[in-house]
């Protein structure tokens, strides 16, 4: 006896629909891809729009070759720091912080994983551009903040799963007469470094606060110590 009709759209539904789940396993998979830098560090990624970026704030010590990054933890040593100095440092000195490492522009130019690299400004725009087209121009920082760690109930919905986290920066100088406080605006701010110089010992980061959902861009020395996320190479 042949397949009627109603036979042949009830297996077509069920293809559909398996095609469905295989679609929806395959994009949750994607979505919770990791990768691995020299030191072992393991970290998530997230799909934005059609970049690959870290869900995570790069924690690494060694180049890719497995050089050393010079480790400066002295707030006097980090203030002596000259232009184009590479350097990381961790808060507090605990690699395992939340924070990841802060990184002087040479280095965070030269420390992401082979086959990713430290976003370009117009990378960074990319982002914004898609945020922008997929309903959240204005609240940016809402949708890729963390969901806890902000100060002034600062948090955010983490709607794409970037997280990221307010670890403030490693300030270039002196702001008193003492070498006070190394960190500056914990819990306030996240500031991440773009590979796009402004100005002779000056380049482009992103920056989100605690009390604005704003996509900030800014200009910044050099020797600042910022978090760097890696976006992955396109082929």
């Amino acid at each position: 006896m042949g397949m009627t009709e109603q036979n042949r759209m009830t297996i077509m539904r069920k293809m559909i629909f398996l095609l469905t789940i295989f679609a929806i396993v395959a994009c949750e998979k994607e979505k919770t891809k990791t990768l691995t830098d020299i030191d072992g560090n393991s970290y998530k990624t997230v799909t934005i729009g059609n970049q690959i970026w870290m869900a995570e704030n790069l924690r690494v010590t060694k180049y890719p070759a497995g050089t050393q990054i010079p480790n400066v933890t002295e707030c006097a040593d980090w203030q002596a720091l000259g232009a184009n100095a590479e350097a990381y440092c961790f808060y507090e000195n605990n690699s395992k912080n939340q924070y990841g490492a802060y990184y002087t522009y040479a280095a965070a130019m030269k420390a992401c994983p082979t086959g990713w690299h430290l976003p370009t400004k117009n990378e960074w725009e990319e982002v914004k551009i898609y945020l922008y087209n997929n309903s959240f121009n204005g609240v940016e920082g809402s949708a890729l903040k963390a969901g806890t760690g902000w100060n002034n109930n600062g948090n955010g919905n983490d709607n794409f799963g970037f997280s990221a986290l307010p670890a403030g920066q490693r300030y270039r100088g002196m702001i008193s007469n003492e070498c006070i406080g190394q960190f500056y605006f914990i819990g306030e701010v996240g500031k991440w470094w773009s590979a796009t110089e402004y100005d002779k010992n000056f380049a482009y980061y992103r920056w989100l606060s605690s009390t604005s959902n704003i996509f900030y861009e800014g200009t910044e020395s050099d020797k600042t110590g910022f978090a760097a996320r890696c976006v992955k190479d396109k082929n």
